[in-house]
């Protein structure tokens, strides 16, 4: 995990659940960009208990924060990566 972003998460007293690792883990590795539901569908299959609700306030919380570009390739669908 990008420790840019395990620190973004402790200096704001939130936790690093397993399902928000999972999701960190996946963004920080992947050499694309990926929507949603990609981060989804792969946090999924490393922790079963993670919803698309969980992925989808993270990837919020991190894009506001300016942690994530977030993209429109002109498909109305977004994706992510890190910044």
């Amino acid at each position: 995990m990008d420790n840019r972003l395990k620190n973004f998460f402790t200096d704001r007293k939130c936790k690093i659940t397993k399902q928000r690792k999972a999701i960190l883990n996946i963004l920080s590795q992947s050499n694309t960009c990926l929507s949603a539901e990609e981060i989804y569908l792969e946090a999924k299959k490393l922790n079963p208990g993670t919803c698309l609700t969980t992925v989808y306030r993270t990837i919020e919380l991190l894009s506001s924060n300016n942690m994530l570009n977030k993209i429109n390739f002109g498909d109305n669908k977004y994706r992510y990566e890190i910044n």
